[in-house]
């Protein structure tokens, strides 16, 4: 960026993105005029002039003079970075004015970061009072006491949101991590205190580490920055006089989007814009028939996923699982960083990227749809050229303005506009999903329209050799080298890459992402590299990124570690942090255990079990989450900010704390995939159940104690050579019936039946546990067992005499004197109570199974009998 025009751009995206640092070093500080106020006179002198005053008389929005002040902190930073100079002696439009002028702007430019304001939150101004302690006092200085909201507990769900009760709920103020301190508490008191040392304590990080930033240009600087912010700023309300569930980083970096895509939209369109000196804002010129929609939400979406994962013979299928999964996830972070690149965009622009799909905000400009349309042409070509179709990458977009003229029923949101009239954010959402969609309808559209040979043969012809782990014909195999018990394959040189990515995942610490190829001695010191649509991926582990002495032209991600700044390696590349689900594998000799080598092999009763599992019904919480049914109306509180907190919420919990759940089962469980909602994981049977009851328990708890922000899942079992392919088509099955079985879907299908997480399962595992005790200590045998199977199918196939026979055979049982000398004479009986009634009291507790009492109970009896086979 050499001309005048990117260097105010520059100005206005770091203003934009810094715009409201002030309210996190304002709530670290002394009140204005205090001994501990951290203002300088200089600082302060500006008050008049960059405070608008309320209706009342006062001057509001006292956080920009801390905002200044912390440019005036950092200048020699900031002068590294780019010419600053002094507030007062500089342009007009410099990054500083930008940031502290954005509530009473002097310059178009600066009411272009208003503007970006605004739109970030669609305006909402959804009150404080929506608290569920509307009797909290919170006394002098609110604004140090209030809180992050969880935004979880606030989605609606069929446009309901169930009561929160006397309990709001809330996030600490903590730097990011995977403890679980991160997750939302209830708050308790009802005189809340302030929360001044805890900001200043986590200011002084934010500092310390600020100035550790690379400064080698501007893009480095910027976008480490936004790392920085999403580490410290994750749990800060962005706002403490409306409602509180958006973080101040989703905040400002959509801020800097919204800021950065209005100002290019502005450079090709002038006229385009109105700004009103006198009111201090900038307005579109939508008048008439003559509209103008400045920004485009972009979409890029991959289908063929479940079956290009999954799609593999058994042999090393571990390492072909994990590489395959990990190189679609970064597939999609490829296609991320070069659609920033191409575009010229950072990464504050992306909304939301997790599961194989990725949303941006991009200007609406002639230059980017040309980007966009001929890199949708050069995708499409590399995945054909790649994958043969076996996947696709969709690619579009839909434009739009917020109209600062009109606002919902309830007079508290902007309202979008695009070429379809008006809408809200959700509505928004999914005619982009709906519109990239049609893509897969006219797959590979730009290749068949140049190339009249498509439909013709491929392949050489002749014998031809099969790949061994797809079954893909082809002439140009690679020998797979055995290693350690592995028999020598032969396999497609991406299979190669995917294999030996797998391998090679075991122990990393650290990802480089760089356009170009780095130069040896980077490559010599990595455990692995590979190519991705001409990008390079470099594999690290802690010893290697140790012995390396420069990185340039990157991005260097820390894997599940938030200390990225630590260990730079010069100034000329982006350092980060990235999440990623199932680091940590089982290990054997330093390799990845096979799946044979999961299961107890002194067990009588060896079983593989595969489960599959994602949150239930997420793409209409994106597109009614914010929607809520009133009387006459529907109130929506939607905006980017919230749907990019919620998405990032999501996405901590799946790719990073089911890291920590995993920790207990790591000797028995390859977690394959884990992020975004969804995950895949293998192991042994019963520590794959005791995963999923954990993962749902923990889940529920992250979700604020919603029991309808749910999680359905399948379990296949299988032995444990059977074709990893079909048994995770098994799981994918189990997991599609579980989401069918009741509508509020939150239910488990195991062992080929579906059970209630909520209303079943805690009373069948404790079944279970009781059946298992009895047969362990011979007060059951294994043929009394096996009639509540016999019972069971009775009443499937409508046999109206099972309830009598049932309930006839273990009373006679348990009169019998052998049974009551044996003392087996007290299960006998409950179960002959439980064939009757339908319930059974177990523990002090009356458990009701109601009308599927039968079915419940023949569950548990076929998990405690193969349980006690798994034990002998």
């Amino acid at each position: 960026m050499n001309n005048d025009k990117d260097k105010i751009r520059q100005q206005i995206y770091l203003g934009a993105l810094l715009h409201d640092i002030g309210k996190f070093y304002q709530r670290a500080s002394g009140s204005l005029d205090e001994k501990d106020d951290n203002l300088s006179e200089n600082a302060k002198g500006l008050a008049g002039q960059i405070w608008p005053t309320t209706q009342k008389g006062y001057f509001g929005y006292q956080h920009v003079l801390w905002t200044y002040q912390f440019f005036l902190d950092n200048e020699e930073i900031f002068k590294k970075v780019f010419e600053i100079g002094n507030v007062n002696e500089s342009t007009q439009d410099n990054c500083i004015n930008l940031a502290i002028y954005h509530h009473q702007p002097h310059s178009s430019f600066q009411a272009i970061v208003q503007l970006a304001d605004w739109w970030a939150s669609g305006l909402d101004r959804s009150k404080s009072e929506e608290y569920a302690n509307q009797d909290v006092n919170w006394g002098k200085d609110r604004y140090k006491k209030v809180l992050l909201s969880a935004i979880l507990q606030d989605v609606n769900i069929n446009n309901t949101r169930p009561p929160k009760g006397d309990k709001e709920w809330y996030f600490d103020l903590k730097v990011l991590n995977f403890d679980k301190e991160i997750f939302p508490k209830q708050l308790e008191s009802k005189s809340i205190q302030s929360l001044q040392d805890a900001y200043k304590n986590l200011w002084d990080q934010f500092n310390d580490e600020f100035k550790k930033l690379p400064t080698g240009n501007f893009d480095v600087f910027a976008e480490s920055l936004y790392f920085l912010l999403k580490k410290f700023t994750w749990c800060i309300p962005a706002s403490t006089l409306d409602y509180p569930d958006s973080s101040l980083f989703e905040h400002s970096k959509l801020v800097a989007a919204f800021a950065d895509c209005l100002y290019r939209y502005h450079q090709e369109k002038p006229n385009s814009f109105d700004y009103d000196n006198s009111k201090f804002r900038i307005k579109l010129k939508n008048e008439g028939s003559q509209k103008f929609y400045p920004v485009i939400l972009l979409c890029a979406d991959i289908s063929g996923i479940q079956n290009f994962i999954y799609n593999i013979s058994s042999k090393r299928a571990a390492k072909s699982l994990r590489g395959r999964s990990f190189y679609l996830q970064i597939l999609i972070e490829t296609i991320t960083n070069e659609l920033l690149k191409k575009t010229n965009t950072y990464r504050s622009n992306v909304v939301y990227s997790s599961g194989g799909k990725m949303f941006m905000l991009l200007p609406n400009t002639q230059n980017i749809h040309e980007t966009i349309s001929k890199y949708r042409e050069e995708l499409e070509q590399w995945i054909w050229n790649e994958f043969n179709g076996d996947i696709y990458v969709s690619l579009d977009s839909v434009a739009f303005a917020y109209d600062m003229d009109h606002r919902d029923a309830k007079g508290q949101n902007l309202l979008i506009e695009s070429k379809d009239g008006y809408c809200y954010l959700g509505d928004l959402w999914k005619a982009v999903v709906d519109k990239t969609a049609q893509w897969k309808t006219k797959k590979f559209k730009s290749i068949i329209t140049k190339n009249p040979n498509f439909f013709e043969p491929l392949g050489d012809g002749g014998a031809t050799e099969v790949c061994s782990i797809t079954g893909i014909e082809s002439n140009h195999l690679k020998i797979l080298n055995k290693k350690d018990d592995d028999e020598e394959i032969k396999v497609l040189p991406q299979v190669e890459t995917q294999i030996n990515i797998g391998e090679n995942l075991v122990g990393h610490s650290y990802l480089i992402y760089s356009k170009n190829q780095q130069p040896q001695n980077v490559f010599n010191q990595s455990k692995y590299s590979f190519s991705i649509l001409g990008s390079y991926w470099y594999i690290f582990d802690n010893s290697g990124f140790k012995n390396v002495t420069s990185i340039d032209d990157a991005i260097v991600y820390i894997e599940n570690d938030f200390n990225f700044l630590n260990n730079q390696k010069g100034d000329k590349s982006i350092y980060g942090f990235r999440f990623y689900g199932g680091n940590k594998v089982p290990t054997l000799n330093n390799r990845i255990k096979t799946f044979e080598e999961l299961v107890d092999k002194d067990a009588s009763f060896k079983r593989l079990a595969i489960l599959r599992m994602d949150v239930d019904n997420l793409s209409q919480i994106f597109i009614n989450g914010f929607k809520q049914k009133g009387q006459n109306d529907i109130k929506d509180s939607s905006n980017f900010s919230k749907l990019s907190t919620f998405s990032f919420q999501l996405d901590l919990f799946f790719s990073g704390y089911l890291n920590e759940i995993h920790k207990k089962y790591l000797d028995k469980i390859i977690v394959v995939y884990s992020g975004g909602d969804d995950l895949f994981a293998v192991g042994d049977w019963q520590k794959v159940i005791e995963f999923a009851e954990d993962i749902r328990s923990e889940f529920r708890e992250f979700a604020c104690d919603r029991e309808d922000i749910s999680l359905s899942g399948g379990i296949a079992m299988v032995n444990e050579k059977f074709p990893i392919a079909k048994a995770a088509d098994l799981a994918g099955e189990a997991e599609n019936k579980a989401k069918k079985f009741v509508e509020e879907k939150n239910t488990l299908n195991f062992l080929g039946e579906n059970i209630s997480w909520f209303k079943e399962f805690d009373a069948v595992k404790d079944l279970k546990d009781y059946l298992y005790d009895a047969l362990e200590n011979q007060k059951l045998t294994k043929g009394l067992l096996q009639k509540i199977y016999v019972f069971r199918n009775m009443k499937n196939n409508n046999n109206i005499g099972w309830r009598w026979l049932s309930a006839y055979t273990f009373a006679r049982h348990a009169s019998e004197k052998n049974n009551s000398e044996k003392n087996n004479k007290d299960i006998l009986d409950k179960l002959k109570v439980f064939f009757v009634t339908d319930s059974i009291v177990l523990n002090n507790k009356d458990n009701k199974f109601g009308e599927r009492a039968i079915d419940l109970l023949a569950i548990a009896a076929r998990w405690a009998e193969l349980k006690m086979r798994s034990e002998k």
